[in-house]
C-alpha cells in the first residue's frame, strides 16, 4: 500500500468534519498516524498565520490610521456584504489556497465573507471607490494584495494648479505610473486630469497604457495648451464607447480614423490642424449618436463640416472666434437622424443644415440664422439674439411656420407675432407688447403656460390677465416668483391675477 500524503489542517474545518471525511478512505488508527505525521506541517502553517499580521506592517498596521481611513471610506460596501470586524482587521485571512476557497465559509460568523466572492463581484465593488482608496485595499491581507489591479474604474485627478512645483507633481506621476503598470484587468472608465504643465511629456505614455487595457469610456483633460503628440492608436481604438478630449490638444489625425464602437464624443476647446481635421474625424465615427463640440478662439477652423449620418444628439458651443480678413465662419451640419439640437453661438456663424425632418427638440441661443432650418421641430427653446430676431418686425417675415410645434420657451423677450398651434409656452424675464389681434394659438390650441421669475410689474400682470381672458382651451398656468420678491408684493399680485375672469373654465392657476 503506497504511503499517503500527510493531512494538513486548514482553519475553519472542525475535527469532527475532518474525522468523518477521513473515515471514507481509511480506518481511524491510520488517520491518527497521519495526524502525527503531519504535525510539522501544521505547526509551520500556524506559525506563518500568526506572523502574517506582522508582515503586513510594511503596508501599514491593520489597526493603524491608514487602514482605518480605508475602512471608513469602504464601510457601506463592507457592511452590505456582512464583513465581520475580525475579518476587516486582517486577522481571519489565514490561508490563500484556491482549493480551500471553494469551501463555503458562511457557517462561521467570524469568517471573512467578502474575500470569498468571485473576482467579478469584487471588482464591481471596488468600482464605487476612488482609485487611491482602491489601492489601499492591498493592506487588508495578503489575499487582497493584488485585488485592486482588477478595478474597472480608474480616476487620476490632479487637483493642483498649472504651476505646481515639480516635487508635488512627482507624487501624482508615481501614483499614475504605479496603477497603470500593475493593472491587469480591462478598464471600463478612466478619467485622466492633468492640471499642471509638468504632465505634458507623460500624457502620450499614459494614454497608450490606458488604451492597452481595452478602455470603454475615456476622459482626458489637460490645462496645458499645444500638446500635439496624441497616440495614433487612440483614433483606431476598437473598444471605445465614449471619448472626451478636453483642453489644448492639437488634433493631428493619422491617415486612417476608425471608431467602430464610439457612441459619445466630446471635443472641448481643441485646436485643429485645418478644416479637414474635423471632417476626417467624424467620417470615422460610424455609430456615433451623441456629439459635444466646444469651439474657442484660435481653433484654426473656418468651415466646420459635421457630417454624421447616425447622430441623434448634437451640442455645439461657439465662444467668440477671432475675425479673419476676407473669410467668414460657416458650419455645415448633415445629420439626417438628429433628434435633439442645442447650440449657443456668440459669433453669428452661418449655418447650413440637413436634419429638419427628424428633429424633435431644439435649444438655440444667439443663432437666429439657424432657426429657419428647423421648421419641423416640436419643442423649441430660444434665448438671446434668437428671441430678439423673432421680435423684430423687419425679420419676422423671414421665419418659417412651425406646424408641428407644441412647446415653445422664450427667454429674454416675448415675441409679438406667432400664430402657429403651440400647446405650451414658457417665458423667462419677458417684456411684452400686446398684438393687434389675438393669436390663433391662444384662441384654439394653447393648453399650458409657465411663467418664471415673475416680479409683479404692471406689464407682467397685464400679460397674464390678457392670456387668461383669451386662452379658450387653457388648462394650466404655473407662475414662479423671482427670489427677491417680498411676501406683501406676492399677495397683492396674486389677488389681481386670481380675480381675472378666465375664458377657459378648466384653467387652474398655481403659484410656486
Amino acid at each position: 500500500m503506497s504511503e499517503r500524503p500527510p493531512f494538513i489542517h486548514f482553519p475553519g474545518l472542525s475535527s469532527s468534519t475532518r474525522g468523518e471525511s477521513m473515515e471514507l478512505e481509511s480506518p481511524v488508527p491510520e488517520t491518527q498516524n497521519l495526524h502525527q505525521d503531519s504535525q510539522p506541517f501544521i505547526d509551520s502553517f500556524q506559525h506563518s498565520s500568526s506572523t502574517r499580521g506582522e508582515n503586513m506592517e510594511e503596508f501599514g498596521s491593520p489597526g493603524g490610521p491608514y487602514t482605518q481611513e480605508l475602512l471608513q471610506e469602504s464601510q457601506p460596501f463592507l457592511h452590505f456584504l456582512g464583513l465581520s470586524s475580525s475579518a476587516r482587521s486582517g486577522e481571519s485571512m489565514e490561508f490563500e489556497s484556491p482549493v480551500v476557497k471553494t469551501q463555503s465559509p458562511l457557517k462561521d460568523s467570524s469568517v471573512d465573507n467578502i474575500s470569498w466572492l468571485p473576482d467579478e463581484i469584487l471588482s464591481h465593488i471596488l468600482s464605487f471607490l476612488h482609485t487611491k482608496a482602491v489601492v489601499r485595499t492591498s493592506i487588508l491581507s495578503k489575499m487582497w494584495k493584488h485585488v485592486w489591479t482588477l478595478a474597472p474604474n480608474i480616476d487620476f485627478n490632479d487637483h493642483s494648479g498649472p504651476w505646481t512645483p515639480a516635487p508635488e507633481f512627482s507624487l501624482f506621476k508615481s501614483h499614475v505610473d504605479g496603477v497603470l503598470f500593475h493593472h491587469v484587468g480591462p478598464i471600463k472608465k478612466c478619467f485622466l486630469n492633468c492640471a499642471t504643465m509638468h504632465s505634458a511629456p507623460y500624457i502620450y505614455a499614459w494614454i497608450s497604457a490606458v488604451l492597452s487595457c481595452k478602455v470603454e469610456e475615456f476622459t482626458v483633460y489637460s490645462s496645458y495648451s499645444g500638446i500635439k503628440e496624441l497616440p495614433w492608436n487612440l483614433f483606431t481604438c476598437k473598444t471605445l464607447v465614449s471619448l472626451k478630449l478636453m483642453g489644448g490638444f492639437v488634433l493631428d489625425l493619422p491617415y486612417y480614423v476608425c471608431f467602430p464602437c464610439l457612441k459619445k464624443l466630446h471635443l472641448d476647446s481643441l485646436i485643429y490642424v485645418d478644416d479637414s481635421s474635423m471632417k476626417r474625424l467624424f467620417a470615422g465615427c460610424h455609430v456615433l449618436e451623441e456629439l459635444h463640440i466646444k469651439r474657442v478662439r484660435g481653433d484654426c477652423v473656418l468651415i466646420a463640416n459635421i457630417s454624421v449620418p447616425s447622430l441623434k444628439r448634437l451640442y455645439l458651443v461657439v465662444i467668440y472666434l477671432e475675425h479673419v480678413a476676407d473669410h467668414e465662419y460657416k458650419t455645415n451640419i448633415n445629420a439626417p437622424c438628429l433628434e435633439y439640437l442645442e447650440i449657443s453661438d456668440s459669433s453669428s456663424i452661418d449655418y447650413s443644415v440637413n436634419f429638419s425632418a427628424s428633429l424633435v427638440q431644439a435649444k438655440i441661443r444667439d443663432s437666429p440664422m439657424l432657426v429657419r432650418g428647423i421648421a419641423n421641430v416640436q419643442i423649441l427653446k430660444l434665448y438671446g439674439e434668437a428671441v430678439e430676431s423673432w421680435n423684430s418686425s423687419s425679420r419676422s417675415t423671414e421665419w418659417p411656420r412651425f406646424n408641428k410645434l407644441f412647446h415653445l420657451e422664450l427667454g429674454g423677450l416675448l415675441a409679438r407675432k406667432y400664430d402657429s398651434g403651440n400647446e405650451g409656452l414658457q417665458f423667462h424675464g419677458f417684456k411684452w407688447i400686446p398684438p393687434d389681434s389675438v393669436p390663433e394659438c391662444l384662441l384654439e390650441t394653447l393648453q399650458t403656460i409657465r411663467i418664471h421669475n415673475l416680479v409683479g410689474r404692471k406689464c407682467e400682470i397685464f400679460l397674464v390677465r390678457y392670456m387668461l381672458k383669451h386662452a379658450q382651451v387653457l388648462q394650466e398656468m404655473t407662475i414662479d416668483w423671482r427670489y427677491d420678491v417680498k411676501w406683501g408684493k406676492k399677495t397683492s399680485v396674486q389677488r389681481q391675477i386670481l380675480s381675472t375672469s378666465r375664458c377657459s373654465e378648466d384653467c387652474e392657476i398655481e403659484f410656486i
